[in-house]
Protein backbone atom coordinates (compact mmCIF):
# COMPACT_ATOMS: atom_id res chain seq x y z
CA UNK A 1 0.00 0.00 0.00
CA UNK A 2 2.65 2.50 0.72
CA UNK A 3 4.41 1.61 -2.54
CA UNK A 4 1.27 2.43 -4.50
CA UNK A 5 0.89 5.69 -2.50
CA UNK A 6 4.68 6.65 -3.22
CA UNK A 7 4.31 5.90 -7.08
CA UNK A 8 1.25 7.51 -7.44
CA UNK A 9 2.99 10.72 -5.72
CA UNK A 10 6.17 10.42 -7.67
CA UNK A 11 3.90 9.70 -11.15
CA UNK A 12 2.12 13.67 -10.44
CA UNK A 13 5.36 14.88 -9.06
CA UNK A 14 6.79 17.19 -10.87
CA UNK A 15 10.11 15.64 -9.22
CA UNK A 16 10.82 13.16 -7.28
CA UNK A 17 13.73 10.86 -5.85
CA UNK A 18 13.94 8.18 -3.71
CA UNK A 19 16.42 6.25 -2.47
CA UNK A 20 18.30 3.77 0.18
CA UNK A 21 21.69 3.15 1.91
CA UNK A 22 22.63 -0.27 3.14
CA UNK A 23 23.79 -0.85 6.53
CA UNK A 24 27.63 0.59 5.97
CA UNK A 25 31.06 1.64 7.42
CA UNK A 26 33.07 4.26 6.14
CA UNK A 27 36.84 5.25 6.13
CA UNK A 28 39.21 7.48 4.85
CA UNK A 29 42.94 8.18 6.22
CA UNK A 30 46.66 8.92 5.42
CA UNK A 31 48.51 5.51 3.86
CA UNK A 32 51.95 4.41 3.92
CA UNK A 33 53.59 1.78 1.22
CA UNK A 34 56.47 1.12 1.24
CA UNK A 35 57.23 -1.37 -1.63
CA UNK A 36 61.31 -1.83 -2.63
CA UNK A 37 62.30 0.58 0.51
CA UNK A 38 60.39 3.31 -1.23
CA UNK A 39 58.29 4.97 0.91
CA UNK A 40 55.03 6.38 -0.24
CA UNK A 41 51.98 8.15 1.17
CA UNK A 42 49.01 9.34 0.37
CA UNK A 43 45.05 8.71 0.93
CA UNK A 44 43.07 5.77 1.17
CA UNK A 45 39.12 5.78 0.99
CA UNK A 46 36.77 2.74 1.29
CA UNK A 47 32.91 2.05 1.64
CA UNK A 48 30.72 -0.90 2.35
CA UNK A 49 28.38 -2.98 3.70
CA UNK A 50 28.98 -3.98 7.96
CA UNK A 51 26.75 -6.18 9.65
CA UNK A 52 27.30 -4.59 12.47
CA UNK A 53 26.16 -1.19 11.29
CA UNK A 54 22.43 -3.09 10.53
CA UNK A 55 21.77 -4.41 13.93
CA UNK A 56 19.83 -2.29 17.19
CA UNK A 57 21.92 -5.08 19.21
CA UNK A 58 24.28 -2.85 21.29
CA UNK A 59 25.98 -6.01 22.14
CA UNK A 60 26.88 -7.23 19.15
CA UNK A 61 30.51 -9.05 19.66
CA UNK A 62 31.56 -9.34 15.81
CA UNK A 63 31.00 -7.52 12.72
CA UNK A 64 31.40 -8.98 8.76
CA UNK A 65 31.95 -6.75 5.63
CA UNK A 66 32.75 -6.20 2.01
CA UNK A 67 33.05 -2.86 -0.40
CA UNK A 68 35.19 -0.97 -2.44
CA UNK A 69 38.37 0.70 -1.46
CA UNK A 70 40.34 3.72 -3.38
CA UNK A 71 43.82 4.66 -2.78
CA UNK A 72 46.03 7.51 -4.28
CA UNK A 73 49.62 7.65 -3.22
CA UNK A 74 53.09 9.44 -4.74
CA UNK A 75 56.49 8.71 -4.31
CA UNK A 76 58.17 10.48 -1.85
CA UNK A 77 61.71 9.82 -3.99
CA UNK A 78 63.47 9.04 -0.73
CA UNK A 79 64.87 5.08 -0.42
CA UNK A 80 64.59 4.10 3.30
CA UNK A 81 66.97 1.31 3.02
CA UNK A 82 69.92 3.48 1.28
CA UNK A 83 68.91 6.59 3.63
CA UNK A 84 69.46 8.74 0.19
CA UNK A 85 66.80 11.10 -1.94
CA UNK A 86 65.27 10.77 -5.62
CA UNK A 87 63.13 12.61 -7.47
CA UNK A 88 59.93 12.03 -6.55
CA UNK A 89 57.43 9.77 -8.91
CA UNK A 90 54.13 10.16 -10.33
CA UNK A 91 51.22 9.38 -8.35
CA UNK A 92 49.86 5.57 -8.35
CA UNK A 93 45.74 5.20 -8.13
CA UNK A 94 44.58 1.79 -6.65
CA UNK A 95 41.31 0.69 -6.63
CA UNK A 96 39.43 -2.32 -5.79
CA UNK A 97 37.21 -4.76 -3.87
CA UNK A 98 37.79 -6.02 0.31
CA UNK A 99 36.30 -8.01 2.75
CA UNK A 100 36.94 -7.92 6.40
CA UNK A 101 36.22 -10.03 10.18
CA UNK A 102 36.01 -8.42 13.38
CA UNK A 103 35.65 -9.07 16.60
CA UNK A 104 35.11 -6.91 19.94
CA UNK A 105 37.80 -6.43 22.74
CA UNK A 106 35.86 -4.04 24.47
CA UNK A 107 32.76 -2.96 24.83
CA UNK A 108 31.67 0.21 27.04
CA UNK A 109 27.54 0.05 26.92
CA UNK A 110 27.45 2.80 29.78
CA UNK A 111 29.49 5.48 27.78
CA UNK A 112 28.76 3.93 24.18
CA UNK A 113 32.35 3.18 22.98
CA UNK A 114 33.95 0.19 22.11
CA UNK A 115 37.49 -1.93 20.28
CA UNK A 116 37.39 -3.96 17.40
CA UNK A 117 40.20 -6.10 16.45
CA UNK A 118 39.78 -7.98 12.68
CA UNK A 119 41.40 -8.67 9.63
CA UNK A 120 40.82 -7.35 6.35
CA UNK A 121 42.09 -8.85 2.97
CA UNK A 122 41.99 -6.74 -0.36
CA UNK A 123 42.22 -7.11 -4.02
CA UNK A 124 43.72 -4.25 -5.86
CA UNK A 125 43.54 -3.19 -9.67
CA UNK A 126 46.62 -1.44 -10.42
CA UNK A 127 48.15 0.09 -14.21
CA UNK A 128 51.04 -2.49 -14.89
CA UNK A 129 53.25 0.00 -15.14
CA UNK A 130 52.69 0.72 -11.44
CA UNK A 131 53.80 -2.82 -10.52
CA UNK A 132 49.95 -4.42 -11.66
CA UNK A 133 47.24 -5.57 -9.45
CA UNK A 134 48.13 -6.88 -5.48
CA UNK A 135 46.69 -8.46 -2.81
CA UNK A 136 46.80 -7.33 0.68
CA UNK A 137 46.47 -8.70 4.10
CA UNK A 138 46.00 -6.31 6.75
CA UNK A 139 45.36 -6.81 10.91
CA UNK A 140 43.06 -3.23 11.96
CA UNK A 141 42.37 -2.31 15.37
CA UNK A 142 39.15 0.32 15.41
CA UNK A 143 38.18 2.02 18.46
CA UNK A 144 34.71 3.61 18.51
CA UNK A 145 31.63 5.98 20.01
CA UNK A 146 28.59 4.44 18.87
CA UNK A 147 24.75 4.27 19.34
CA UNK A 148 21.83 1.96 17.57
CA UNK A 149 17.95 3.09 17.18
CA UNK A 150 15.15 3.68 14.86
CA UNK A 151 13.21 6.24 13.50
CA UNK A 152 11.47 7.76 10.94
CA UNK A 153 10.34 11.43 10.15
CA UNK A 154 8.40 13.53 6.95
CA UNK A 155 7.45 16.79 6.27
CA UNK A 156 4.92 18.30 3.97
CA UNK A 157 3.40 21.33 2.50
CA UNK A 158 1.58 22.57 -0.48
CA UNK A 159 4.31 21.75 -2.79
CA UNK A 160 5.47 18.60 -1.46
CA UNK A 161 7.14 16.74 1.02
CA UNK A 162 9.08 13.86 2.08
CA UNK A 163 9.96 10.93 3.88
CA UNK A 164 12.75 9.09 5.86
CA UNK A 165 13.82 5.79 7.89
CA UNK A 166 16.44 4.57 9.36
CA UNK A 167 17.38 1.26 11.48
CA UNK A 168 20.69 0.06 12.85
CA UNK A 169 23.94 1.16 14.36
CA UNK A 170 25.88 4.41 14.09
CA UNK A 171 29.11 5.35 15.15
CA UNK A 172 32.51 7.63 14.36
CA UNK A 173 35.66 6.35 15.60
CA UNK A 174 39.11 5.86 14.82
CA UNK A 175 41.37 3.33 13.18
CA UNK A 176 45.01 1.69 12.64
CA UNK A 177 45.65 -1.07 9.91
CA UNK A 178 48.74 -2.25 9.00
CA UNK A 179 50.22 -5.55 6.67
CA UNK A 180 51.43 -6.92 4.10
CA UNK A 181 50.79 -6.47 0.05
CA UNK A 182 51.94 -8.59 -2.73
CA UNK A 183 51.53 -8.25 -6.39
CA UNK A 184 50.58 -10.22 -9.22
CA UNK A 185 54.19 -10.01 -10.14
CA UNK A 186 55.34 -11.71 -6.46
CA UNK A 187 57.06 -8.09 -4.83
CA UNK A 188 55.94 -7.97 -1.87
CA UNK A 189 55.58 -4.56 0.26
CA UNK A 190 54.58 -3.24 3.60
CA UNK A 191 51.09 -0.72 3.83
CA UNK A 192 49.75 0.69 6.65
CA UNK A 193 46.98 3.14 7.39
CA UNK A 194 45.49 5.09 10.02
CA UNK A 195 41.98 7.89 9.82
CA UNK A 196 38.38 8.34 10.63
CA UNK A 197 35.30 5.58 10.55
CA UNK A 198 31.88 6.40 10.63
CA UNK A 199 29.24 3.79 10.55
CA UNK A 200 25.92 4.56 8.89
CA UNK A 201 22.38 2.50 9.62
CA UNK A 202 20.05 1.32 6.68
CA UNK A 203 18.58 4.09 5.11
CA UNK A 204 15.52 4.84 3.06
CA UNK A 205 13.37 8.45 1.74
CA UNK A 206 12.09 10.48 -0.86
CA UNK A 207 11.06 13.43 -1.65
CA UNK A 208 8.50 15.24 -4.10
CA UNK A 209 7.90 18.36 -5.72
CA UNK A 210 4.28 19.02 -7.42
CA UNK A 211 5.20 22.75 -8.09
CA UNK A 212 7.98 22.62 -10.42
CA UNK A 213 10.14 25.30 -8.46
Amino acid sequence: MRLTILSLLCWGATACFAGALPPSRSDIGTTMVLPRGEMQTGIRMSAGAHLASATLNEKQDYDVGVGYVYERVEESGRDITQKMSAPPGGPRTSYGAYISAAKILSNNLRENHRTWLGVRAEFLNTADIDGGDSVSLLARGTWEIFGAGEGGGGFSDPCGGGAGYAYGTSAIGLYLEAGARRSLENEASFAATAGLSVRLPSLIGFVYNLCGD
